[in-house]
């Protein structure tokens, strides 16, 4: 906007030529009122004064405009060209930057009306500077969320993104997949899993709208500062579904106030634009756990166990750690097979991988290697660890006995062990081949044993 010299040419002839109208009609007008003689007023003299009054009072008014309510029109103007500015460069950069003495005006009159529009304009500026900010945020945000399959990276940016937009200081993310909350994320907080209320959470969830709490007693997130904790004045609940399905809850702290308000619709639609991300997330990896998992034991299948034991052998290589590796064998299974039926020995299967689960941590892996055998990896385990876990798990198993009908069948199983580093173990296939022997010894002296490779 820019006032151009036409408007003020136009405007200093109005007062000017309005001033010269009144200066010639006020002699006629003094006669009429005052009643005084046309000699006295109707003179060159007094017509010339009453011009010269009018144009005095003409260019004073232009004067009066000029210094005044044009400079404010020419500081709107000078702030709208800077903004403009500023918006063309946020369109080439992402970013826009703008202090508010470049373009936001000051208020230096009392006056309310320009008091009104000046709060106006810097009013109208600040939206506009913010609805940038929130699209540039949501464009990046979008755009990093295209480039992230995985559930953590996705939260990641998630909440980063939800840090950012909010204004908060720090933040989590708590997951809610089969009825059950876990921990997904964090940033810059400190969570006592343990003391979080999961019943909020459900329904902050149930409710799906965002709960705010400000100085809130007893709260188990802390923001994670560099000297220890600090408890959030400000804390926010926000609700993450897709559709009908429940996702989880994004948590955010702040030192004082949130920068936005999470009922606004601009802010639930940030907040929706995310949750497709995250529920197809989770899709992908239910379906790569389906793909990787034995559909009869639950176990791994041989396909992704064996990329999953290649993975600790490297680790362990790495890092020179230990692991180990057990090889398992169920005693007579073919007997059982032939004995029971083959539903029979399907179920023999299940519990075993189920009796097995019992001592494992949650870095163990049990690989279904072949029909009735099954690799136990155990990372950062001993040769002597695994003896002990092995040997209770026999003892556990030859417990066990499996109701089938109106059977009860009681089987056994048979382990050979091997352990990284040791001689001549290059590869995950030399472990796999001393453990096979190892396992056929084992057998070899009346099976329900648990032998190492040093034996």
């Amino acid at each position: 906007m820019k006032i151009k010299s036409t408007f003020t040419n136009k405007l200093l002839v109005i007062m000017v030529g309005f001033g010269v109208f009144i200066g010639i009609i006020f002699p006629f007008f003094v006669k009429l009122v005052l009643n005084l003689a046309s000699e006295q007023v109707l003179t060159f003299k007094f017509f010339s004064m009453c011009i010269i009054a009018g144009l005095l009072v003409g260019g004073f008014n232009f004067f009066v405009f000029k210094s005044i309510f044009y400079d404010f029109l020419e500081s709107v103007s000078t702030k709208l060209t800077a903004f403009r500015e500023k918006l063309d460069s946020a369109r080439r950069e992402e970013a826009i930057e703008c202090n508010d003495d470049e373009c936001l005006i000051t208020v230096k009159s009392d006056d309310p009306i320009v008091g009104n529009i000046t709060n106006s304009f810097n009013d109208f500026i600040k939206t506009i500077q913010n609805s940038m900010k929130a699209e540039m945020i949501t464009t990046r945000f979008l755009e990093e969320l295209k480039q992230r399959l995985s559930v953590k990276d996705i939260a990641d940016v998630v909440l980063d993104s939800f840090i950012a937009y909010f204004g908060g200081d720090g933040g989590c993310i708590i997951s809610y997949d089969k009825g059950t909350f876990s921990l997904l994320k964090t940033k810059h907080a400190q969570v006592d899993f343990e003391m979080v209320d999961q019943d909020e959470l459900y329904r902050v969830m149930e409710k799906k709208e965002c709960m705010r709490y400000e100085n809130l007693q007893n709260n188990p997130v802390k923001l994670n500062i560099v000297l220890g904790e600090l408890v959030p004045d400000s804390i926010a609940f926000i609700p993450l579904r897709y559709q009908d399905q429940k996702i989880g809850v994004a948590i955010l702290l702040a030192k004082n106030e949130f920068a936005r308000s999470f009922s606004g619709l601009e802010s639930k639609n940030f907040i929706q634009q995310a949750t497709p991300f995250l529920y197809n997330s989770n899709l992908i990896r239910r379906l790569e756990e389906l793909a990787a998992m034995d559909e009869l034991t639950g176990s791994l299948n041989r396909r992704f166990g064996m990329k999953r034991l290649q993975e600790e052998f490297s680790r362990a290589q790495r890092f020179s750690t230990s692991f180990s590796l057990c090889l398992i064998d169920i005693d007579h299974f073919k007997t059982i097979n032939d004995t029971f039926g083959h539903q029979a020995g399907d179920e023999v299967l299940r519990s075993v991988t189920t009796q097995m689960q019992g001592d494992l941590r949650s870095s163990d892996f049990i690989v279904r290697y072949g029909g009735e055998e099954f690799l136990l990896v155990l990372p950062g385990a001993s040769l002597a660890d695994s003896y002990e876990i092995m040997e209770r798990m026999r003892r556990r198993i030859e417990a066990f006995q499996l109701q089938f009908g109106s059977y009860s069948i009681n089987f056994t199983i048979s382990s050979g062990i091997c352990s990284f580093p040791s001689k001549n173990i290059t590869e995950p296939s030399d472990m796999i081949r001393a453990a096979d022997i190892t396992m056929y010894k084992a057998k070899n002296s009346g099976r329900n044993r648990i032998m190492t490779t040093e034996e």
